[in-house]
């Protein structure tokens, strides 16, 4: 039986699941809570500081948790707990206000200064609420499972807040529809020429016609005949006559705020309730610029209507009648009939209606002016000044033809210099056309009106705001555009330039309020919550500039590339305008999704592209790699290019890969490489993907395929630096727990590809890298804590070591004391307390109050009271198990497990350096663990209150066959242990030796 060495090499390879006869030198069976590092070795992970308590309760797994590295000076968290949102300064710790309109929410402020501020005079614009910042019920940030549907982009001061599960509606309110004005622009003036102009109306109804309403007023009147009952005249009797009575229209006046609208005409008419013997005779007075009833003038015959009483009585009571005295009674009917003014439009206008208006303009003759322009636009839009006017042939716009119309019954009519502008009175609904025609070739004059063929039809003079669409390629809809006449110097006409401008009666954007917020860091610890100012559709319309495509869709990513702001919705990508957008009308910067300018496809312009596949494919994830950007959908990938300049004329999509992909966490750009993971049943798996270098081809390589079943489902956050080489992986179904990653690459060779996980006292909420230190929001005894743990190489307090604790806060005991008050609250009897120097005190825990088991007394050496500086905190446990031991024989290059010969392992040595204490247990199959204990104090040369730190080799016995041991390193201590390899002294006997 020969007596052999084995050798681990390393300690650093992380864990393997594969079985033990194919695990490489330095693979493990378990690794907990210690950290694999090419610098330092196998070492206890570092352990997390305490910053602040964010929260005296717990967030729950459901929580949002994003974190903003602004400056080295300048950290942030933000957190949206299902309730409210809230952020604090990783720093300092302390909370930073946020403001939403004119509220700023802060939960930390004292009523004192809630008080102050909300009291203040002069009064402040805004309003302090202590507590954090509740999204009202529908708003776009209100969810109770932000984690699963947030994400969060922050560039440079901004930070996007996206909600997948939001779908982008658009803004209610549109353009203004096409103004109803229409200009003739007289070109060309010539002697004995034919300008004509004709207008085709086309009304939707009789008239836009409201109705009127107005009152008679009455008077009575005898109508001369008589009756005579009683005695007779002379004989000192009594006699009775009755005159009959009847009522007549005095005036009729309209009455207030019921003139009506729309009139071109009006028919009045009278009815009573009795008979109506005749009607009146009226005149109406109409505005015809809305068509209103102002005044009705009766004129001529006012009508007659019965009443109710038409009785007169003259009585003789004594004498006769001529020298007796007499009384005369009256009644003449005191209830006046009752009589309706009924007022009914009266239109004439039929769809199609010609309303024509042309003229021979004569030298001398039919205008006073001559030929030029001017006059003979003035003389087309009225003869007021032109008594050479042909009433049969020649028709200015105000003169009405054989029908009875005229233009001015239906527009108002202005002219300046050789234009005359046409606008559509209110006392009619509808439309209309407008051609001219004249005899230079129908080039004299030009009618513009809703649209023109070219913009070379437009004048170079012009009113201020004229609108006017130009057709372009009369087969394409998509190069139609709209232009605007804008003078130079502002004024309501003259010269000036067109200018594009949106179309006519169409939606103006999207709803920004179902887009995603931004917060603002605008100073320290002050933020601003908004909606995001998004630039309005300020040319084309619904065909030639089109809505984004996410648009009644989702948006499901958000990300920045190329100096553009970008979105993933379905299976497009959309990118706002280069530069992100511009100022809007009222100089506020707006990111804009929509082209300036129709007329020209710019470089700058926004991009919306599709994915081309024969799958359904909705992207996931995008992530700037190469100068290109890669898109991510949970069955494939994609690449985008654009050349030197990302453009709409240059950008391409390809499909490159067909992996699996787990969509709940974004990729993870390390380097040169990009991390994802995928689903593989109840675990993940992850890969690395990259470009070829000499073939540019796109690959991706399995990083866990011997780690199969070692990460499990549902990951919620992963994070990486390329500081330390460490990937950082959070999983919903361990939150107490995150698996590590470190790799490491020697030229194009990676020699270190090593998982391992660390567990902690509470639940994982939120981590990020910043540089070489991660940062975690955990939670522990029903409060929310903010955490932080460096992982660079060489790491030690001012002692020359750590002092692994987690949740750990530096104290300082006042002398003669043996109190300690905690800034969080752990679970009773669960902290430890150390001295900075190495030196465990006896102590114990009720809350946030910790107990000394004896006051500290430490003076210095001249015999002084001095204070004494220590560590408290939570202990965790490092382990550390070794794959089984097997003979190796050698097998042509290598080596390989042999059957042939059986192994006992007599012991183990470990090498160390700068370590303070472990343990190593050995378990045999069915029997007891062993455990030794390292420790590096000797009596008689070891200085009591001083850690001896040591380096060397560890010999520990295991007197045991290799199979089915279990050999384990623990240090579940707060001292330092780091590791660099291991060696076994084991007795082999073979059977036979191999060769070959």
């Amino acid at each position: 039986m020969a007596l052999i060495n084995t050798s681990v090499p390393n300690l650093i390879q992380g864990v393997s699941q594969q079985p033990d006869a194919t695990r490489f030198a330095g693979q493990c069976e378990e690794q907990e809570n210690a950290l694999s590092s090419v610098a330092d070795g196998l070492k206890k992970r570092p352990n997390t500081r305490h910053i602040a308590r964010l929260l005296t309760t717990a967030i729950d797994s459901n929580s949002f948790v994003h974190f903003i590295n602004r400056s080295d000076s300048e950290k942030y968290v933000l957190i949206h707990d299902g309730t409210k949102i809230q952020a604090w300064n990783m720093v300092t710790g302390n909370e930073s206000s946020i403001q939403v309109g004119t509220n700023i929410y802060k939960s930390s402020w004292t009523t004192s200064e809630v008080t102050a501020h909300n009291t203040a005079n002069p009064p402040n614009s805004t309003t302090y609420v202590a507590t954090g910042y509740v999204p009202p019920s529908g708003n776009y940030l209100n969810s109770t499972t932000p984690s699963a549907l947030f994400k969060g982009l922050t560039v440079a001061d901004n930070t996007f807040l996206l909600n997948t599960s939001k779908g982008i509606g658009l803004d209610t309110t549109k353009t203004d529809p096409i103004d109803k004005e229409a200009l003739v622009v007289i070109n060309q003036g010539d002697y004995e020429k034919k300008y004509q102009v004709t207008v085709n109306i086309n009304p939707t109804g009789s008239s836009n016609f409201t109705g009127a309403t107005a009152t008679a007023v009455l008077e009575s009147f005898a109508t001369g005949a008589s009756t005579t009952t009683g005695g007779g005249f002379g004989s000192g009797g009594s006699y009775e006559t009755t005159h009959e009575y009847r009522w007549r229209i005095v005036n009729v006046n309209v009455n207030a705020g019921s003139a009506g609208l729309g009139y071109l005409s009006a028919n009045i008419s009278f009815s009573s309730t009795l008979q109506t013997y005749t009607n009146a005779v009226y005149s109406a007075s109409i505005d015809q610029s809305d068509g209103s009833i102002s005044t009705i003038d009766l004129s001529g015959t006012r009508g007659e209507y019965e009443g109710s009483g038409r009785v007169f009585t003259h009585t003789t009571t004594t004498g006769t009648f001529m020298r007796g005295t007499t009384t005369d009674h009256y009644s003449e009917g005191l209830t006046p009939p009752s009589i309706t003014v009924v007022i009914t439009p009266n239109s004439s206008l039929s769809s199609g209606q010609a309303v024509t208006v042309s003229s021979f303009i004569y030298s001398g003759t039919g205008a006073s002016s001559g030929a030029n322009t001017d006059s003979i636009a003035g003389w087309l839009s009225s003869n007021s000044s032109n008594s050479g006017v042909n009433a049969t042939t020649d028709r200015p716009m105000n003169v009405a033809d054989t029908a009875g119309n005229a233009m001015d019954d239906y527009f108002t009519v202005s002219k300046s210099g050789s234009i005359i502008k046409l606008t559509k009175k209110t006392n009619w609904d509808g439309d209309f056309t407008i051609s001219t025609e004249d005899s230079l070739g129908d080039t004299g004059m030009t009618a513009l009106y809703k649209e023109v063929g070219s913009i070379s039809d437009l004048p170079v003079k012009c009113y201020n705001g004229f609108k006017i669409k130009i057709i372009g390629d009369a087969d394409l809809s998509q190069d139609d555009y709209y232009v605007e006449f804008q003078t130079n110097d502002g004024s309501a006409i003259g010269n000036g330039s067109w200018v594009e401008t949106v179309g006519f009666d169409i939606e103006k954007g999207f709803n920004s309020s179902t887009m995603p917020f931004t917060l603002i860091n605008d100073d320290e610890d002050t933020f601003v919550l908004s909606e995001i100012n998004f630039a309005k559709r300020s040319a084309g319309d619904n065909l030639s500039n089109p809505n984004p495509s996410f648009v009644g869709s989702r948006i499901t990513n958000i990300f920045f590339f190329k100096n553009r702001l970008g979105f993933l919705s379905e299976d497009n990508v959309i990118f706002s305008e280069a530069g992100l957008g511009a100022e809007d009308a009222a100089g506020a910067f707006a990111f804009n999704f929509y082209r300036t300018t129709v007329s020209s496809l710019l470089d700058s312009a926004p991009i919306d592209v599709s994915v081309s596949s024969r799958r359904v494919t909705t992207l996931e994830a995008a992530v700037g790699f190469q100068e290109n950007l890669v898109l991510f959908s949970r069955n494939g990938q994609f690449v985008l290019k654009g050349g030197d300049l990302l453009t709409p004329k240059t950008v391409s999509i390809t499909p490159i890969t067909n992996f699996d992909y787990d969509s709940n966490v974004s990729p993870l750009p390390l380097g040169s490489y990009i991390y994802y993971p995928f689903k593989r049943g109840i675990f993940t798996g992850m890969r690395e993907f990259t470009v070829n270098a000499s073939t540019e081809n796109y690959d991706s390589e399995e990083i866990t395929e011997h780690v199969p079943a070692y990460i499990p489902s549902n990951i919620k956050q992963m994070k990486g630096t390329t500081s330390e080489d460490i990937i950082a992986v959070v999983s919903g179904e361990e939150n107490n727990a995150i698996y590590i990653y470190n790799y490491f690459w020697n030229n194009n060779q990676k020699v270190l590809s090593a998982w391992s996980k660390f567990t902690f006292t509470g639940e994982i909420r939120g981590i990020e890298f910043i540089e070489s230190t991660l940062y975690a929001v955990i939670t522990n005894n029903g409060e929310t804590n903010l955490v932080e743990m460096p992982l660079e190489s060489g790491l030690s307090d001012a002692a020359g070591f750590v002092t692994h604790l987690d949740m750990r806060v530096a104290k300082t005991v006042t002398h003669g004391t043996s109190t300690i008050t905690l800034p969080y609250t752990p679970a009773d009897n669960s902290v430890e307390v150390y001295t900075t120097d190495g030196l465990k005190l006896n102590a114990t825990n009720s809350g946030t109050t910790v107990t000394l088991a004896q006051a500290v007394n430490d003076v210095d050496t001249d015999g002084n009271d001095i204070d004494t500086p220590v560590f408290v905190g939570i202990p965790y446990t490092m382990k550390y198990t070794f794959s089984e031991q097997l003979f190796k024989a050698k097998a042509g290059q290598g080596t390989s497990p042999s059957n042939a010969a059986k192994l006992l392992i007599r012991n183990g040595s470990i090498y160390f350096d700068k370590t303070a204490f472990f343990k190593v247990k050995v378990t045999p199959k069915f029997r007891d663990t062993y455990e030794n204990i390292f420790t590096p104090d000797v009596v008689g040369s070891t200085t009591i209150g001083t850690l001896n730190l040591d380096s060397g080799f560890y010999r520990f016995p295991v007197l045991t066959k290799a199979q089915d041991t279990t050999i384990t390193i623990e240090n579940g201590s707060a001292l330092p242990s780091n590791f660099q390899s291991a060696e076994f002294e084991s007795f082999v006997h073979s059977r036979s030796n191999r060769y070959g």
